[in-house]
């Protein structure tokens, strides 16, 4: 690194490098407040240069490093209505400007052989820091806080002060912690503004003005001192931890900020779509649409065969759990996606991950916990192994829920039924069958291991003999088949709940889907279940009007009966569970569902359990980007119908003013490249208005 040679003569009229040094040391030594603000005596001698890295800054009373860093504050807006909570905001801010200029004195102590325009823009920016410090002690002071009185961190300083490296130690300051300060400014400032604190708000945007200058020095320096070629965003990706790629943005991305601070526009693109960790043990998620085929394999010992169409669809699908997932996670995927489809997701709301394309990338480094969509066929990762005792694999087949839905009948106080039927011997087939069919005209037969309403046959009359050779080679192949009525269906639901470590369930909240004639799962409501529905329906969900709360009280009462046998089997983690409402005085047909204008309605509280993530968990995680008036389904939709969809001919989303969708488009798969099937959330303002935006695009409006 070329670091240039001092000037033969300071320049005249300036304080003498020698002088900023000892203004420098005064400032890093103080132990009062009026010292850490003082001005450049030009006649301070020289103190030489610093050696080492002190363990802590002098500081004034109150203001010592906590010995557990406390948290900044994030208060909400109800909490920020109180005058006291915006003092302590501003006290963060205020304890970050201080430990800059720290930082910025111990750089200037440091820079024994660096050119004198450094050291002069170090200064400048020191005297900016002070500035700032004492905006945010006044600005608190009328806020009725004073500076001292809450408890501060030191990470800045800890992070920074042993880095003596000169490059290191700038990048460190502007390309991270500055830049980052930028979108930290505009988020602040905007929601303090509309609290109606436009003193705060004005005084996060002169630090925020402060800010592109002190970036735009830090770019200077490290584009005339880093190793040639490099660009801006090789120096980001290049800043280790613990002031990594995931400290350079904030909560939200200010892109102006950077352009007028003369990042380059590649960084700027690349850093907008970047959702590296900031510092946490970041969880492992990946997604495999195999898991009950995985499942089946451990349960017969037999290897798992995965075709070429299911590889496709787990391709096409993997960006899904970016609406399951927290920023700074990890997420498997088999390629990099579009910058312009991460640009939509993050707009929408959703956080960003770290995405990684080579898991033997993550050799070596410090994992979190694993988020495999199911536990069966999880990557070989670190992070990713199984609970301990390895579940069970035969939770993740329909016959295990099937043994328990007479209990789950009992626990909602609904009357036994003789359905379903769980077969292990071809012979009892038959009679099975007959049973069933004198009371329904249409019966299903289930495949145990098999997901989205696919490996099941309906059975008219009597079964065929190509559906007799089906039912031989499912029992073979997987050892049971479920036998119930194919019932006329009115309303699907799911009920989503985690069960943890300890035992403990909690309900996270219901989500209707959508099915074809088929059973076949498409889409997935994105607004809550009781919306859109026919009188009659909405009637029956809350018991006639009586109890609000029956769809929640359902789910808990079916999630309590399988509680103990989850945790026999070893399991815990995302339990997904399917119910649906059905006519019983209209015939059920295969090629129609049920009038849902046409009562009375009963419930089925136990259709399938499914031990891992589902799209109807996708979609509960959706509704919390959603604007709460408007209506959104996420559709499964077959690839070949949505060709001519580009990601740069999507319509801007509309959001409301807490930033929720209000209406647009957000794909969690890219058209462009999916051969088998394509993620697309679709929001409106109404439900009209739903249906219509999914016509236009080619989808099939929902059965149900």
């Amino acid at each position: 690194m070329s670091r240039g040679a001092p000037a033969a003569a300071e320049a005249p009229g300036l304080p003498p490098i020698g002088a900023l040094r000892a203004w420098a040391a005064r400032v890093l030594w103080a132990e009062r407040l009026e010292d850490k603000l003082c001005d450049v005596d030009p006649a301070a001698p020289d103190p030489g240069p610093l050696r080492g890295a002190p363990a802590a800054p002098g500081r004034p009373p109150g203001l010592g490093f906590s010995a557990r860093d406390p948290r900044p504050h994030k208060p909400s807006d109800a909490a920020l209505a109180e005058v006291r909570a915006r003092g302590a905001l501003l006290h963060d801010f205020a304890n970050h400007e201080l430990l800059a200029l720290e930082l910025m004195a111990l750089q200037l102590l440091r820079a024994e052989a660096l050119p004198p325009a450094f050291v002069r823009g170090l200064a400048a920016v020191l005297r900016d820091e002070q500035r700032h410090l004492r905006l945010y002690i006044d600005r608190m002071g009328a806020l009725g806080v004073t500076f001292g009185e809450v408890p501060v961190n030191g990470f800045f300083w800890r992070a920074l002060a042993p880095v003596e490296e000169p490059l290191a130690a700038l990048e460190g300051m502007s390309l991270v912690l500055e830049q980052a300060n930028l979108d930290f400014c505009q988020y602040w400032a905007a929601r303090l503004r509309s609290l109606g604190d436009a003193e705060s708000a004005a005084l996060l945007n002169v630090v925020f003005e402060d800010e592109i200058g002190h970036v735009r020095h830090g770019l200077a320096w490290s584009r005339r001192w880093r190793p040639p070629g490099q660009t801006d965003w090789d120096r980001l990706v290049a800043q280790p931890e613990p002031l990594g790629l995931g400290r350079c943005r904030g909560p939200v991305f200010c892109a102006a900020g950077r352009e007028r601070a003369g990042l380059e526009p590649e960084a700027i693109a690349r850093l907008a779509v970047e959702g590296r960790s900031r510092g946490r043990l970041p969880a492992v998620w990946s997604f495999d649409p195999g898991v009950e085929e995985a499942a089946l394999a451990l349960a017969t010992g037999r290897p798992r065969a995965v075709s070429a169409p299911a590889r496709a669809l787990s391709a096409d699908l993997a960006l899904v759990p970016l609406a399951l997932l927290a920023a700074g996670d990890l997420l498997l995927v088999p390629a990099l996606p579009p910058p312009a489809l991460l640009a939509r997701v993050a707009e929408a709301g959703l956080a960003l991950p770290e995405l990684v394309v080579d898991p033997g990338a993550l050799a070596g480094r410090a994992l979190g916990p694993g988020r495999p969509w199911g536990w069966p066929g999880a990557p070989a990762l670190a992070g990713l192994r199984p609970p301990a005792p390895t579940p069970d694999p035969a939770l993740w087949g329909k016959a295990w829920a099937a043994a328990r839905v007479a209990a789950a009948r009992a626990a909602c106080g609904l009357p036994a039924a003789p359905w379903p039927v769980v077969l292990t011997d071809l012979n009892a087939l038959d009679v099975a069958l007959a049973a069933v069919l004198a009371a329904h005209p249409v019966a299903v037969l289930k495949a145990p291991f098999g997901a989205s309403g696919r490996g099941a046959q309906r059975v008219v009359g009597a079964l065929t003999d190509a559906q007799r050779r089906w039912a031989a080679g499912a029992l073979g192949a997987q050892g049971a088949l479920v036998l119930m009525p194919w019932l006329a269906r009115a309303l699907d639901l799911s009920q989503h709940a985690d069960l943890l470590p300890d035992g403990q369930l909690v309900l996270k909240g219901q989500v209707r889907f959508h099915n074809d004639v088929q059973g076949r799962f498409c889409a997935v409501s994105t607004h809550p279940p009781q919306l859109d529905l026919p009188p009659a329906l909405q009637r029956a969900l809350t018991a006639d009007g009586a109890r609000p709360a029956l769809l929640a009280e359902v789910g808990q009462a079916v999630f309590d009966v399988l509680r103990a046998d989850l945790v026999a089997a070893g399991y815990h983690g995302p339990l997904g569970l399917d119910q649906l409402w059905w006519a019983p005085e209209q015939p059920a047909r295969v090629d129609a569902v049920a009038d849902p204008t046409e009562g009375p309605f009963q419930c089925l509280p136990l259709v399938e359990l499914n031990p891992r993530f589902t799209f109807g968990r996708v979609g509960l995680n959706l509704r919390a980007r959603q604007a709460p008036r408007a209506r959104g389904r996420l559709h499964l939709a077959p690839a070949a119908g949505l060709r001519g969809l580009t990601l740069d001919a999507l319509p801007p989303l509309r959001l409301d003013g807490a930033g929720r969708v209000l209406e647009g488009i957000v794909p969690l798969s890219d058209p462009a490249t999916a051969t088998q099937a394509v993620a697309l959330w679709v929001v409106a303002p109404d439900a009209p208005a739903l249906v219509a935006a999914e016509a236009a695009l080619g989808l099939r409006p929902p059965l149900l």
